[in-house]
């Protein structure tokens, strides 16, 4: 179906909620992260501790980056915790950042994960690379104008996305 590339591969409610250890025993390698929203909301500055802690966690699992849309000089201050390498301006979902972090890695796109909030754009790049595209709601509902445009439709392809899976889990019944 045409709106396949934006349906993820897995979902959970939030960053702390998606299951690592199952990632990594499916040979996953790297974890690249959006931010706005993923981990934090837009207008925060540095990340929160529980933040810091997951990516400390996870970077004794996996290469851990990050992958935003945003501005260079915003995710770069938001990185100044976390230290770990960073793809800004990265125009998701065109898949260049990702395929740029797969290189750095030097892991294959079938071993990536890009974790998240957005179909249009996340789901959409990993899905394109050959990534496991894992979708996390967003953290707050306040967001920049233009995400705010384009969640309604967002949701519509999210309904698409529900109504196959239920479709399928109906059939093997």
């Amino acid at each position: 179906m045409i709106f396949d590339i934006f349906y993820p591969k897995i979902c959970s409610d939030s960053v702390f909620d998606v299951d690592y250890n199952r990632l990594l025993s499916a040979g996953i390698k790297l974890i690249a992260f959006d931010v706005d929203n993923t981990l934090a909301p837009f207008n925060i500055a540095y990340p929160p501790d529980n933040i810091v802690r997951l990516i400390q966690k996870l970077k004794t699992m996996f290469h851990v980056c990050l992958i935003s849309n945003n501005k260079g000089d915003r995710v770069h201050k938001f990185n100044e915790k976390l230290g770990l390498f960073v793809i800004a301006d990265a125009k998701k979902p065109k898949t260049d950042a990702l395929c740029h972090a797969l290189r750095r890695f030097n892991v294959q796109s079938q071993e990536a994960a890009l974790i998240g909030d957005q179909l249009f754009t996340d789901m959409c790049c990993a899905n394109l690379s050959g990534a496991t595209s894992v979708l996390v709601k967003p953290i707050v509902k306040i967001e920049e104008p233009w995400v705010m445009l384009k969640r309604p439709f967002e949701k519509l392809v999210f309904l698409g996305y529900i109504w196959k899976r239920k479709k399928g889990a109906d059939s093997k019944n």
